[in-house]
């Protein structure tokens, strides 16, 4: 036990190194600039909600898993400080303990906060004639500065978001000075309220535009027998002010002007990047809320408060708060995340990334969010490539740990909390340390390795790529540091070579492939070898086209292509032009039915007529439906502007040929409409696609116009669904259909997705035609007699999707074992568990609780173990440990409108040794959106693990075990009772021991106990671990 001791001592101590850190400080003031320990810091920050858990439903949840993940994504940004904004009603508000965790998780990152209170309050109430109200919001305000007022992590008090805010007008904050009045003077007696208890942290409120910092009102507070008239910058420590214009500079100007001496912060500013174009409820379309121009903004913003020298900004907001959608009116407050909602950055991420990227990050000396194991995941590259490198050591300098990276760069390395010195290493390149890292209980921290090479090796820096490609050939290119032996190996199918080319010694590497087939896909590697050692570069493959090619360019939206209208080729007297919409549309009046271009043909006093085609690959024999959105305009009269699709099942390019199938002319001056045609197939593998724009008679002013044309896409076939321990394995076939652009998968517990969208989407990814795929569904619980069921939808450009191919299975449970019931003595139970009785349960009977921070532990032995529990809407969300690793956060909610309580809700663990292990189950108080509220609750109804835990189960037998070994004893005879230790005996009186616990029992009860035996003076004694009274 004493060697056991010395590495946990050392352990801790080698920590407390790692997380030691200077000692912190308030965020101070000085004239029109933040301080920090006497010198100037910018703020560079960003308002923070969980995504999928926006506005309130943050406090009514309270994601804290999810949160541990994001807060280091902030901190990635750059930022330094982290909105949040407190609703007066929500539910959980009143527990500080929620938010207190959340300020030291951010504080532990570097950053500080701002914390807006009060936020969708709009009462104002007077202490006059509203006592009531008044009193209630003195109450949650006190509540808030008693807890905080020293914590140094808190940046300042933002009393209230926008109270200035006019959604319509007129507005009665511009045209009403009593409402004004009302709002301020409530302003100034939560202001002086605050600094009754706290007069280190700044006060203001965020205004919603800088123009109101000059509004005036009338000052009853501060000498009531006197009233003054003020302006709003004058009563408040901070200019700060929100923008969603593109005149932030002149608005900060104004503001530093105006509030001359005083800090100027932009608490929000940003942009939506909503899938464009998008249509409000009045029925007019926005058409620049897209990732570019949300770039631009963020951009000419972070130039404005650079270029002014403010103290800073914070944008609206960290992450989406739902994924993409095409729906036109999905409300684009979700989208203003810097990351996408899969937690990829935005080009204004990047870009607010890369600008201020060196902000000052503050100290932090107060308590941990929490203390436990983290994650550090590393991504290693090959800095002049950016391609992945394998076989990299990834090393903490304090801890030892270490982790190597794989095939794709990527390795995990699990460490305790703390800050950490984190190293990347590989022979012949050079070692990358990246300093003062840390990691969080629960958190992710994602650090990323950029590796140059050693001089004096082969390495291949440049390619290799494609540099030309023709009708039967291709010239591959590579470069490498030194001059080396160079060779391309290519063949027909992955890793399988069939032929080599090389060359001599040399730094430029250039190699023309011959003799290639049209339509043919080839595979190759380039190898750069010399004395003694080779570098292999990752396979690539490239194809050689053929006449006809993948459909593609259906909207001309492909960012690769823009302004390009290929692969359409003009077929008629006049060529439709490709046109781009912006403000109230092309030509005055039109949007784009689909992104931002189409092709039209506009005229002016005369009458055109205008085709394009396409040819497309397709599968011969296979059915298609080719769809096109179309719109037409004209000055006068009707019918002028018609509109038409063909399609040529032969691939020829001729429209006039008797084999284009035509759909009908068609006018469509009062929106978009989409023609159709079905049932096309082809013999030979080749369609030709066309587009008809035809003008009877001339007008002022003619439009015919095309977009969003798109081609289906067949299901995937052979779909196969097997069922093994806690996971699903689907294997399909693709269509081996050249526009396939990839394949969507969604769960859905007891039915069939009724769609794409409906269910979890567990898998969404690029796929190869005619390819056998498959995805492992991991983690799955075993859920009664109800089935997971999946839809596997393809999708080509647009997206269109493909009809369902559905499937079904239920995961099995591991093979053999044994059931371990609620009452086993190895499960021991601490906290406010209740018993209950249930004729369904796998005993009668199960244990549950709903009290956060209850535990329950069971000693078993072998590689697996299942958590046995009944699913119902309110459970909760618990923390699942073995040996103290955290694997899993189990969620035991369950609903069906057909079936409300489950029992058999089974989940499985396994990768463990076979010797003993200890799991132990924490209720985080947490759970996700859809349970009910307020219960987090987990029930335990039984284990089953390959067997029992491997201790003594005789207490003669257990006081001649070495020290540290656990022991396990049932239906003992409590024998005497003291302060925080008890005695037991077995029934014969034969043999008795000390027990160490605080759980209270009395003489002659009978218990059964659990813990690690030692030696103290003399004396055997068992540290209790659990306790269970019978």
């Amino acid at each position: 036990m004493r060697t056991i001791w010395i590495v946990v001592l050392a352990l801790i101590a080698t920590l407390t190194t790692i997380s030691g850190r200077a000692a912190d400080e308030f965020l101070s003031i000085s004239g029109d600039q933040f301080t920090y320990k006497g010198n100037v810091v910018k703020l560079k920050g960003t308002a923070y909600y969980p995504k999928g858990y926006y506005w309130k439903n943050m406090w009514n949840s309270w994601p804290w898993p999810q949160m541990q993940r994001e807060i280091p994504l902030i901190a990635d940004l750059g930022c330094n400080i982290v909105r949040i904004l407190v609703p007066y009603d929500a539910q959980n508000v009143d527990n500080l303990d929620n938010l207190d965790m959340l300020i030291r998780l951010i504080g532990e990152w570097g950053m500080k906060v701002d914390l807006t209170l009060f936020d969708w309050r709009t009462v104002y109430p007077d202490p006059d004639t509203e006592p009531a109200d008044y009193n209630a919001e003195i109450a949650y305000l006190d509540r808030f500065v008693e807890h905080f007022k020293n914590n140094k992590t808190i940046a300042f008090w933002s009393l209230k978001n926008e109270p200035d805010v006019c959604p319509s007008y007129p507005c009665s904050w511009e045209s009403d000075i009593n409402t004004r009045n009302r709002i301020m003077n409530w302003y100034l007696r939560m202001r002086n309220r605050i600094r009754t208890k706290d007069t280190t942290h700044p006060v203001f409120m965020g205004i919603w535009i800088a123009q109101h910092l000059d509004d005036t009102f009338v000052d009853r507070v501060t000498d009531p027998a006197n009233p003054t008239t003020r302006t709003v910058c004058e009563v408040m420590d901070v200019a700060a002010f929100h923008s969603y214009t593109n005149n932030l500079l002149s608005e900060i100007n104004f503001a530093k002007s105006l509030c001359a001496g005083k800090p100027v912060f932009v608490e929000e500013y940003g942009w939506p990047s909503h899938p464009s174009p998008y249509q409000w409820p009045d029925g007019h379309w926005q058409y620049d809320f897209t990732e570019a121009d949300q770039n631009s903004r963020i951009t000419n913003g972070l130039t404005a408060i650079q270029n002014t020298a403010i103290a800073g900004g914070s944008v609206w907001i960290a992450v989406d708060n739902m994924a993409y959608t095409y729906t036109s009116n999905t409300d684009f407050n979700n989208f203003y995340g810097l990351y996408r909602y899969d937690y990829t950055l935005k080009p204004a991420g990047i870009t607010y990334k890369n600008t201020m990227a060196n902000i000052q990050m503050f100290d932090y000396d107060g308590a941990p969010s929490e203390t436990g194991p983290g994650l550090i995941l590393a991504t290693v590259t090959d800095a002049a490539t950016g391609q992945p490198l394998a076989g990299a050591v990834v090393t903490t300098t304090g801890g030892g740990y270490s982790s190597t990276s794989s095939d794709n760069g990527s390795c995990a390395v699990e460490v305790m909390s703390g800050r950490y010195d984190v190293s990347a290493s590989k022979p012949g390149w050079q070692t990358l340390t990246l300093a003062n890292k840390p990691v969080t209980k629960n958190g992710t921290t994602n650090l990323s390795f950029a590796l140059a090479a050693n001089p004096n090796t082969w390495h291949i820096i440049e390619g290799p790529r494609v540099k030309s490609c023709g009708r039967d050939s291709v010239v591959i290119y590579f470069r490498t540091i030194e001059s080396c032996n160079g060779r391309v190996d290519y063949g027909l199918a992955p890793n399988n070579y069939t032929w080599t080319v090389s060359d001599t010694a040399a730094t430029e590497h250039s190699f023309t492939l011959t003799g290639l087939m049209a339509g043919t896909t080839y595979y190759y590697r380039v190898v750069a070898s010399g004395p003694g050692r080779s570098d292999y570069a990752v396979e690539r493959s490239f194809r050689i086209p053929t006449d006809a090619t993948a459909f593609a360019q259906g909207s001309w939206d492909d960012p690769n292509l823009f302004g390009d209208m290929s692969p359409w080729v003009n077929c008629g007297a006049t060529p439709l032009s490709l046109s781009v919409e912006h403000g109230p549309g092309w030509g005055g009046m039109i949007a784009a039915s689909r992104g931002h271009y189409f092709l039209a043909l506009e005229s002016f006093g005369e009458a055109k007529n205008a085709c394009a085609y396409q040819r497309v690959s397709v599968i011969p024999g296979n059915s298609y439906t080719i769809t096109a959105d179309v719109r037409t305009y004209q000055a006068s009269g009707t019918n002028i502007c018609r509109n038409r699709i063909g399609v040529d099942t032969t691939g020829g390019t001729d429209p006039t040929s008797a084999n284009v199938t035509w759909s009908a002319l068609t006018s469509s001056t009062n929106g978009w409409t989409t023609l159709t045609l079905t049932g096309i197939a082809s013999a030979t593998g080749i369609i030709t696609i066309f587009l008809d724009a035809q003008q009877s008679a001339p007008t002022a002013h003619n439009i015919n116009c095309f977009d969003a044309v798109t081609i289906s896409i067949s299901r995937v076939t052979g779909l196969t669904i097997t069922p093994g321990p806690f996971r699903n394995t689907l294997t399909w076939t693709n269509p081996n259909e050249p526009h396939l652009k990839g394949v969507r998968i969604v769960r859905k517990l007891g039915s069939n997705p009724a769609d794409y969208n409906d269910g979890t989407v567990v898998m969404d990814r690029p796929a190869i035609p005619g390819a056998v795929d498959s995805f492992v569904d991991t983690g799955l619980p075993s859920v009664g007699n109800i089935g997971w069921y999946y839809g596997v939808y393809t999708y080509a450009e647009g997206p269109v999707y493909s009809t369902r191919r559905a499937g079904n299975a239920m995961p099995t449970w591991y093979v053999g074992g044994v059931m371990y019931e609620d009452t086993n003595p190895l499960i021991t139970y601490s906290g406010n568990w209740i018993f209950a009785n249930d004729s369904q349960a796998t005993n009668g009977s199960f244990y549950y609780t709903y009290t956060k921070d209850d535990t329950v532990t069971f000693h078993f032995t072998g590689p697996w173990l299942e958590l046995h529990t009944i699913g119902y809407k309110n459970r909760g969300i618990s923390e699942i440990r073995v040996d103290g690793k955290l694997i899993d956060m189990f969620d035991g909610y369950y609903y069906l409108s057909t079936q409300a309580v489950v029992y058999g809700y089974v989940m499985g663990y396994s990768g463990f040794s076979d010797g003993p292990h200890t799991l132990t189950c924490r209720v985080t108080g947490t759970k996700n959106y859809a349970a009910s509220f307020p219960y987090y609750v987990l029930v335990i109804d039984a284990f089953r693990a390959p067997g029992a835990f491997a201790g003594y189960t005789t207490l003669s037998a257990a006081k001649e075990a070495p020290d540290g070994t656990i022991v396990a004893l049932e239906n003992q005879i409590v024998s005497a009772v003291f302060d925080n230790a008890f005695y037991i005996e077995n029934g014969d009186r034969t043999a008795g021991i000390k027990v160490v616990s605080a759980t209270s029992v009395n003489v002659g009860q009978r218990v059964n106990v659990i813990g690690p035996i030692s030696t103290v003076e003399g004396e055997r004694q068992i540290n209790a671990t659990g306790i269970t009274p019978l």
